[in-house]
């Protein structure tokens, strides 16, 4: 049957003889098109995200929970009462938990790096740091013993491939854990040195390294243990060209343009598609990367993958800067395929926290030809509402309003879902948003527990619609939050228009209000309304002439007077609405 057809077929039961007056929610389908027959067939923007912190998900296998290290805490860094130390989530433990997330709708599962990191980055009991996001990595080769085995970790992918779920892997590149000091400052901040100013020569970096730790913390693989494929030149600043030399807070940075490095990396991560036959890679710190690295690495990575049987494997790479421009940049000149589009949610926050109107979303979405393959790629890049290191949508929402009632944070961060499933690009969920998370802040603040959590800045926040709290069990399918995203989820699977069309904007304002705009496919033709006001509005909507109303498929608008190219729409505040058209007869 055709896409159009089956998406017909869902919404059947909102029949336009009773559209004039009546409201609609979209349909959840009862068979799940998503079956794991067809997994390695499907597009990257088939797939609905939801990205998660491993370690703050399940546990699944408490005997791991100090990563069998011998000592204390500062040894293993096993401690649940502190936001920046191991709290015992683990392979394990997520794939239990594939059925919540399965129920949820999602299609991929963006996981945080699973390889060995170093367990404790800072002993001090009052300034205590561990590895538990993976980001501190220092033996490429291996899981992470706090988080499982190889064989626990190609279980977790067979399960999920099984109920026709990918599964990306969260990977680093740009640094590994901070093992190198520098003879000249020692332990203290080395300031970072220009190549104006102290040029490498012959192999003489501008700082004497030398390896602070013992033989417990020696890299794999083996290469990793070589001083001179590292820049040695101190703390980046992140501007200029510390942002691709400098060394990351204090990580290890690779020297991206030496052949032996770009090799190494090669045979690392290409050696991981083939052994486990998972379904994409997410780069942290990007941009940190000589662009040199990626025209080699990228290719070599998606050649090894469709070698492994996996078509469509999905690289995207993490550009923090909000500008398109910045972003487009890294797909010409930086050599990445997608990346993750922070300008998106830059512009969701605005609209939904900031009193932004829909006029700067229309100039995001007329930006998007500057992109390489512009088509392909602004539907496959991640579009998202928060992550772990700005913090959650909630959150955000709560720092710009201050006074906001839960009620009215309940609809915005729900409008902003509402934007991003209707946007083109990828969506992405931040676990525990479908529970009504609400964070302090971001980075550590952002990274709560989904199994119940002994943190107390955690357990003493009010969740959204929600009687529970972070001390609870949080898999619970009830929740409000939970269910808007399962019909969200529901639309954009049952959709063509919005996974796979052009975007059109018919209606902006420069100033909360009605936001719409066209997508459309060669199946399909929806338009998305959007009221990012408190107030109720109503205003006339032009679409094209050769088009009318089918139905109303989505939200709780209400329709009047249709006309020849236009009719008019009312939507209460903070609300939206799709409406699907059709050619006339």
């Amino acid at each position: 049957m055709p896409k159009n057809k089956i998406f017909t077929a869902l919404v059947s039961c909102l029949a336009f003889s009773g559209f004039m007056t009546s409201t609609a929610q979209s349909v959840i389908p009862k068979v799940d098109p998503y079956r794991s027959s067809t997994i390695n067939e499907r597009l990257p923007e088939d797939e609905i995200i939801y990205f998660l912190m491993t370690d703050r998900f399940e546990n699944g296998n408490r005997a791991n929970d100090n990563g069998f290290i011998k000592g204390d805490v500062p040894n293993h860094g096993f401690d649940p009462t502190r936001k920046t130390t191991w709290h015992g989530g683990d392979l394990a433990g997520l794939t239990k938990r594939l059925d919540y997330i399965k129920s949820l709708g999602a299609t991929a599962i963006w996981i945080t790096p699973p390889f060995v990191n170093k367990p404790v980055a800072n002993p001090d009991l009052d300034k205590m740091y561990t590895g538990f996001h993976g980001y501190h990595g220092i033996d490429f080769t291996d899981i992470d013993s706090h988080l499982g085995t190889k064989a626990e970790f190609a279980q977790l992918i067979k399960k999920a491939h099984d109920m026709g779920l990918k599964i990306y892997v969260d990977i680093v590149i740009n640094h590994s854990a901070d093992v190198i000091g520098f003879k000249e400052c020692f332990d203290k901040y080395c300031p970072y040195r220009s190549k104006a100013e102290h040029p490498a020569i012959k192999g003489q970096t501008p700082y004497t390294p030398f390896v602070k730790t013992d033989a417990p913390y020696r890299k794999s693989p083996e290469w990793m243990n070589d001083l001179s494929l590292y820049h040695n030149r101190g703390e980046s600043t992140f501007e200029g060209e510390s942002s691709m030399y400098g060394d990351f807070a204090g990580l290890d940075d690779f020297d991206t343009q030496n052949p032996k490095v770009i090799k190494g990396f090669i045979d690392l991560y290409g050696q991981w598609i083939k052994d486990f036959g998972f379904d994409g890679y997410r780069i942290d710190t990007a941009r940190h990367v000589h662009p040199s690295f990626w025209h080699e690495f990228i290719p070599a990575m998606n050649t090894i993958a469709r070698e492994s049987g996996r078509a469509n494997f999905h690289i995207f790479g993490e550009v923090y800067d909000v500008d398109p421009a910045i972003l487009a940049s890294h797909t010409h000149v930086g050599g990445y395929n997608y990346v993750i589009d922070f300008a998106f949610q830059d512009i969701l926050l605005g609209m939904t926290a900031k009193g932004w109107g829909g006029d700067r979303y229309a100039r995001l979405i007329q930006a998007d030809p500057i992109y390489k393959n512009a088509d392909e790629t602004t539907k496959r890049q991640p579009i998202f509402t928060g992550n772990h290191d700005m913090g959650r949508l909630s959150t955000l929402i709560k720092q710009s309003l201050p006074n906001v009632t839960e009620a009215e944070l309940y609809k915005r961060v729900k409008l902003g879902h509402e934007l991003m499933f209707f946007s083109r690009g990828v969506p992405t969920l931040y676990y525990g948003d479908e529970q009504g998370f609400i964070g302090d802040g971001h980075d550590n603040d952002a990274r709560e527990d989904m199994m119940p959590s002994k943190v107390a800045v955690y357990n003493d926040n009010d969740l959204i619609m929600n009687e529970a709290t972070t001390a609870d069990d949080n898999f619970q399918t009830s929740t409000r939050l939970f269910q808007d995203f399962q019909r969200l989820i529901a639309l954009r699977k049952a959709s063509s228009a919005l996974k796979y069309g052009k975007t059109k904007i018919v209606e902006q304002t420069s100033k909360p209000g009605i936001l719409a705009f066209i997508r459309q496919d060669k199946d399909q033709t929806l338009l998305a309304i959007i009221n990012n006001s408190p107030d109720t509005k109503t205003i006339p909507i032009a679409i094209p002439h050769e088009m009318i109303i089918q139905s109303l498929i989505y939200g709780e608008g209400k329709v009047q007077s249709q006309r020849n190219g236009s009719f008019d729409i009312t939507l209460t505040g903070l609300t939206s609405s799709v409406i699907e058209l059709k050619s006339k007869p």
